[in-house]
Formats: C-alpha cells, structure tokens, sequence
C-alpha cells in the first residue's frame, strides 16, 4: 500500500487507494490534506458509500471525488459559553446548536 513521507496511505480523488480498485481509505488513515476531523471523515465515509453502490451497480462506474475542506472548530465551554472557528466567519450562534447534545444525536441517527 504506498504511503506517503507521514506515512498517510496516498488515495485518489474518490478515496481509493492509489493501484487499487475496490479498496477505499477514510479518515486519519489517509492523505487527503485536511484536519483529521471526525466531521471530514463522516464526510468521506458518505461519498464512498455512494461511490461504492455505484460500483456494485456497474463496476467502471466513475466516482465521485471528496474536496478537502478547510479547517473548523466548535468548543463549548460550559453551559453557555464556547468558540467557533469556520473558514469564513465566527458564527457564535452555532455554539447554542452543538451544547444540546454535543452533536450526539447526528451519529445516533435521530
């Protein structure tokens, strides 16, 4: 599996791994350059579980490629208090949306 100098498994566009046809790498295991955020890697995991029923309905299929995404942050900081970073703007309102449930109910699928 070729790696790179950090020793990030390189991957194509669509996330496979480079010389592979049928292997994907997601998350902090490849080199998309990016923040390893589980976020960014919710995200890789969507595009390749379509690119991957593409496959299973016609094997040449063309994939879809993943764009990385600049760096974003949301920190609570006690019940009323946090910090947002995006790559355009300070949107403190967000802060109210993750204290509910710290995101918990976006991967519990409610």
């Amino acid at each position: 599996i070729p790696k790179n100098e950090n020793g990030s498994i390189k991957v194509s566009p669509d996330l496979r791994v480079i010389g592979q046809k049928n292997i994907f790498a997601l998350g902090d295991i490849n080199d998309v350059p990016e923040l390893k955020q589980g976020a960014f890697a919710s995200l890789q995991a969507e595009l390749t579980v379509k690119n991957i029923q593409r496959l299973l309905k016609d094997p040449d299929a063309s994939l879809k490629s993943y764009k990385a995404h600049s760096p974003l942050g949301l920190i609570t900081l006690g019940p009323k208090l946090g910090a947002v970073q995006l790559p355009f703007a300070y949107p403190n309102f967000l802060i109210a949306i993750k204290q509910k449930d710290l995101f918990v109910s976006k991967y519990l699928g409610k």
